[in-house]
């Protein structure tokens, strides 16, 4: 079966021309940082999440260490993060000042899992962060009654869950952070960005400081002609602001973003046809949640475990983009020698990672595409 598409990367951003003439039109208005355009687009995020307050920012990465550091972190205050997720995930805690703490995660949705967390609940523990994993959301009922009887604060890693919702509800509509990445292998991006959405006001009015290193005002509203060019910074923030370049991109693919996901969805259910009855596992989705398909995980049967890496070269001679999204975080040297965490300990972790294989998921994937790297999937295995 012949495809049309030379080499197919995990993830790759659809940008049309909306999103030029957006660029564009942003260039020639004489503001291109953090500016008119970025409080549109958070003004639109908040419509399509349902939440009150977005805080548009340059990263995930910045959402989440925003979201810790206003948690007020004092040393050996911990926090109970999943094993299976991104180094960001950990490193804004330590740079928060709190001490992560390593929770598995539940072995058919591959999300944290609260029975895992609540046995790490120690008189330290001070939050759970919550990582939906590849768009699918975690027990939020589960952690928030967690919460709720051990006082504790929530924040919720959404970085590939844009889109995602839960009881009904998009993820992003809560009275705690919810952390959103628009990296290019997200379902949608802003050339690089992110957003935090939080329903509390006081807590928002916080973090927006933040984001622009501590500034009572923002500079588009300092240095407008009806502006005061006076400010105070009333708080140690950071340069995490986003720019009304990154904005305009924004703007334009959240118009996009249900028919992308629509379309994510489609091709998740062809792959699952096609790879039907080969010994693959999927990550199962639960009732009444709407997965957002960022990733599509596959794992492996056991017996091809120690063929998992030569599977994944070989399906990149033959132009298949396939990767591994996580390593967990015990495997890595840092966190190996600094919190004494082994190989080992986290054991649906470390089974999923052994079997683990994302393939490539986009909306500009064409059946005939799909086909082509089932077809290739199919006879590896």
């Amino acid at each position: 079966m012949s495809s049309s598409v030379q080499f197919f990367p995990l993830a790759k951003p659809v940008l049309g021309r909306e999103e030029e003439k957006a660029v564009i039109e942003a260039l020639r208005s004489g503001w291109i940082t953090l500016g008119p355009k970025t409080a549109e687009f958070e003004e639109q995020f908040c419509k399509y999440i349902g939440c009150k307050y977005a805080i548009a920012l340059n990263s995930a990465t910045a959402a989440l260490h925003i979201a810790f550091f206003d948690l007020n972190l004092k040393p050996g205050d911990e926090v109970i993060v999943p094993a299976f997720t991104f180094a960001a995930t950990v490193n804004t805690v330590i740079h928060s000042g709190g001490t992560p703490v390593l929770a598995d995660v539940d072995p058919e949705t591959f999300c944290l899992n609260p029975k895992s967390v609540e046995a790490k609940i120690t008189s330290r523990t001070r939050a759970i962060c919550a990582v939906h994993y590849a768009g699918h959301p975690c027990d939020m009922d589960a952690l928030e009654k967690l919460a709720k009887k051990h006082h504790l604060e929530i924040v919720e890693d959404a970085a590939t869950a844009v889109g995602t919702e839960y009881h009904g509800k998009k993820i992003g509509n809560s009275n705690h952070s919810v952390c959103f990445s628009f990296h290019p292998i997200k379902n949608m991006t802003t050339g690089d960005g992110g957003m935090l959405t939080i329903n509390d006001k006081e807590k928002a009015d916080r973090m927006r400081l933040l984001r622009l290193q501590g500034m009572n005002k923002e500079a588009w509203k300092r240095l407008d002609k009806s502006g005061s060019w006076f400010y105070e910074i009333v708080a140690p923030g950071f340069k995490y602001n986003m720019t009304d370049i990154s904005a305009a991109i924004g703007i334009e693919q959240l118009k996009k973003l249900d028919k992308f996901d629509k379309r994510r969805t489609a091709i998740v259910k062809m792959y699952k046809k096609l790879l039907k009855n080969k010994e693959l596992t999927f990550q199962k989705i639960q009732r009444d949640v709407v997965h957002s398909h960022n990733l599509f995980p596959i794992l492996l049967p056991e017996r091809l475990i120690s063929k998992r890496n030569e599977i994944i070269d070989k399906l990149k001679e033959a132009q298949i983009g396939a990767n591994v999204y996580y390593i967990p975080l015990n495997y890595h040297p840092y966190y190996q020698e600094k919190f004494g965490w082994k190989k080992g300990e986290y054991p649906v972790t470390e089974s999923i990672y052994s079997r683990l294989i994302n393939l490539p998921l986009y909306p500009s994937l064409k059946n005939q595409d799909i086909e082509y790297i089932a077809e290739h999937v199919a006879k590896l295995l």
